[in-house]
């Protein structure tokens, strides 16, 4: 007798042809979305890493008194905290690809069931969520910084003590990075719950 909240699956020489075929795309799209959504995590938070790191080191090399800066402060420390977020993702991203492995397990004891799976998925909606909100947070802050120096640099006299109260390339790149995390967490988050509704859709299949 098959358990009600176990999810099936096959291995493919034993079980073809006793599995509906809507159970047959579990396993591939597990594995499938799992490395897309690593990948997509991966490449864009390492590109945003690298722009933060150098954004902040550029910050409190140049930075002066009294200058608010996007590559500096509380702009920089939520869109940090998006990229932390972010690394948790791609970990958690790489156990969907896990959970496909051991659906493929024959012994059905030894399967996570549907309910193990649901709550594996969810943990991962809830982790890019959490990151789209310090990335948005720190979107807030940045174009909010980003406008009070374009409102105080008019009627600006060019020197080089004035120079860092006008809006620098730097400032573009740190607008950049924040926006490639939040399209990672973005990503990750319609893997997660393309799969959610995939596993969901199981029960009445």
């Amino acid at each position: 007798m098959t358990d009600d909240n176990q999810l099936p699956t096959r291995d493919t020489a034993t079980y073809e042809g006793q599995i509906p075929p809507s159970l047959e795309r579990v396993i591939p799209a597990m594995r499938r979305f799992g490395q897309i959504s690593f990948w997509f995590q991966l490449v864009l938070g390492v590109i945003a890493g690298l722009i933060f790191f150098f954004a902040g080191f550029v910050g409190s090399n140049t930075g002066e008194a009294n200058t608010l800066s996007p590559e500096e402060g509380p702009g920089l420390f939520f869109a940090i905290t998006g990229l932390v977020a972010l690394a948790i993702g791609m970990y958690w991203a790489l156990r969907y690809t896990q959970i496909a492995k051991r659906l493929a397990i024959p012994d059905a004891s030894l399967r996570p069931t549907r309910s193990q799976t649901v709550g594996s998925l969810q943990t991962g909606v809830l982790i890019n969520l959490v990151g789209m909100l310090f990335n948005l947070i720190a979107a807030q802050i940045i174009t909010g910084l980003l406008m009070v120096k374009v409102l105080s640099s008019e009627g600006v006299q060019f020197s080089p003590a004035a120079l860092s109260r006008l809006v620098q390339p730097i400032d573009i790149f740190v607008v950049l990075a924040n926006t490639n995390s939040l399209f990672a967490h973005f990503v990750a988050l319609t893997c997660s719950l393309w799969l959610l509704r995939l596993v969901h859709n199981l029960k009445s299949s």
